[in-house]
């Protein structure tokens, strides 16, 4: 490996050209008192596979909690489209009386994008809530009712307002 030509290479090259983006870490102490930073793998996936060339835009990197009167119908909709989604279980539940009129997502405001993937996949009009209190890696969808369904936005007819 030549080290000399290397430089030749990249003498012209600024640094304004230069991809550059932060992963997710989290800072602490070890128990000897030391700094450490913990790399957040789940959160950090997606633009690690930028760098490996895989599609960011895949919806196994997106996680949801699925909650709402029918949360196995759409968590099921949403797994046999690449997502991995779990339906509410218990006192998570959402009943017809609590559940919004309109199919929300809630997120953290780092997970923003992958809130807009898993948008993008579903019918109907959806809320995007940024809310900084959702515990999970991933998203909190809330759907009003069963029928909501996803579905690849490639095979969508996309709906036009007033039709």
């Amino acid at each position: 490996f030549d080290l000399l030509r290397l430089a030749r290479e990249f003498r012209s090259f600024g640094s304004d050209a230069l991809l550059t983006s932060s992963l997710p870490v989290v800072v602490g102490t070890s128990p000897n008192g030391l700094s450490i930073v913990n790399l957040v793998a789940e959160e950090a996936e997606p633009w690690l596979d930028l760098y490996r060339g895989v599609d960011p835009d895949l919806p196994a990197h997106v996680s949801a909690d699925v909650r709402g009167t029918g949360d196995t119908t759409v968590a099921d909709s949403l797994n046999a489209t690449g997502f991995r989604a779990t339906a509410a279980t218990g006192n998570e539940r959402a009943d017809a009386a609590t559940a919004p009129t309109l199919t929300t997502i809630r997120f953290r405001a780092i997970e923003r994008y992958r809130a807009e993937l898993l948008a993008r996949y579903l019918d109907g009009t959806i809320d995007l809530v940024a809310d900084d209190s959702v515990a999970t890696t991933g998203v909190v969808m809330v759907a009003p009712r069963a029928t909501t369904s996803a579905s690849s936005p490639d095979t969508r007819r996309t709906k036009q307002p007033g039709g």
